[in-house]
């Protein structure tokens, strides 16, 4: 195991603060049981950012829906 320092790569904390919460809002739309003909439901997803938190822009919606994605992946929500 390394004592190596952990070096920070993120730089936009103000978007890293909205992750957890554009999560609890668009988590369901990458649960399988939720899934139209074996598709996720991504467009959902973007819907509901743009919705609920207009001040995103394309590009921050769009990394917010990846790292859901993953996240929903690590949390064993296959996507």
């Amino acid at each position: 195991m390394s004592n190596a320092p952990v070096i920070e790569r993120r730089t936009d904390s103000a978007l890293r603060a909205k992750v957890d919460a554009a999560y609890a809002l668009i988590a369901p739309f990458f649960d399988p049981s939720n899934q139209w003909a074996g598709r996720s439901q991504d467009m959902l997803a973007y819907r509901t950012l743009r919705d609920r938190m207009p001040e995103l822009d394309a590009s921050q919606a769009h990394l917010i829906v990846s790292v859901a994605r993953r996240m929903a992946r690590e949390r064993g929500q296959p996507s």
